[in-house]
């Protein structure tokens, strides 16, 4: 049953109908399976299964989240990598604030291994915070 492991998140990840929730960022729709999505985050199961309005919705409009880095973060929980070669500063700086928003701490780990952040002067860090 162990050497199935793979197979069976595999089956999860593409199954049309296990795929329960579906973000709307700037009319983009984001299908996601809710069961990963809640066992690798706890941001996640908070929103899809405790007392909020989002629990009770099979679609929930997050316009106000970047979409890049949302659609890095589903891809890390529905793989287990996320692929961060070429981005921009912005999109980097985007995935880090959403990650510690949502205190996706694993994420975080991962992208602190896989870019260089360099030194950053007070004008560089408000020109992407303002």
């Amino acid at each position: 049953m162990a050497g199935n492991g793979p197979e069976i998140l595999n089956r999860l990840r593409l199954d049309e109908d296990l795929k329960y929730i579906a973000f709307i960022i700037n009319e983009e729709e984001i299908k996601v399976n809710k069961t990963l999505m809640t066992a690798r985050c706890v941001y996640f199961k908070t929103m899809l299964f405790g007392n909020t309005n989002e629990a009770c919705k099979s679609t929930i409009c997050l316009n106000s989240t970047p979409k890049v880095a949302l659609k890095k973060i589903v891809e890390y929980i529905h793989t287990g990598e996320c692929d961060v070669d070429g981005f921009e500063m912005e999109y980097l700086l985007e995935m880090l604030s959403l990650a510690h928003e949502y205190q996706f701490n694993d994420f975080l780990k991962n992208l602190f291994l896989k870019i260089e952040i360099p030194s950053f002067d007070v004008d560089f860090c408000n020109s992407y915070l303002t």
